[in-house]
């Protein structure tokens, strides 16, 4: 009898030994996962499916840069954008410009243009300096005389 009542006491033992161990590893369960759902609310910066970052906007310094939301690409987009507006009229010679070239291929090493549409594309290429993008072509220092010649400047 004493037998049997030792197995008892030893199986009650151990059987108390597991629950209890079971429900202290099951709230602290619920409390890692409770405190990783909350982490996962708070953290944004993730997606919700795979757990990795999310995306962010290219900075000029990305080694490989995104060829779309890149910002040199962008400025540089602007600059052939003004460029193609081809603001070229003209009275006088006052009011001719030169602008910088080497931000895109359109450009060449520069050339002459209305004094605001000049003064936008030199705005862009220090905009497009200040970020240390990479121009498309190297240009040496270049004379410029700006004249308008039949309502045009050249």
């Amino acid at each position: 009898m004493k037998r049997k009542r030792r197995a008892s006491i030893a199986c009650i033992a151990t059987w108390i030994l597991i629950t209890g161990c079971n429900r202290e590893s099951q709230s602290a369960t619920t409390a890692v996962s409770g405190s990783t759902a909350s982490a996962g609310k708070a953290r944004s910066d993730t997606t919700a499916t795979t757990g990795k970052p999310k995306a962010k906007p290219a900075d000029p310094s990305d080694p490989s840069p995104d060829p779309i939301t890149h910002p040199c690409v962008v400025k540089a987009a602007q600059f052939d954008i003004e460029l193609a507006k081809n603001l070229n009229s003209c009275s006088t010679d006052a009011e001719c410009d030169c602008f910088p070239g080497g931000v895109t291929d359109k450009a060449g090493c520069g050339g002459v243009r209305s004094k605001a549409s000049a003064k936008k594309l030199h705005d862009i290429n220090a905009e497009f300096g200040k970020m240390k993008c990479k121009l498309a072509q190297e240009c040496g220092a270049q004379e410029c005389k700006p004249k308008c010649d039949n309502g045009q400047c050249r």
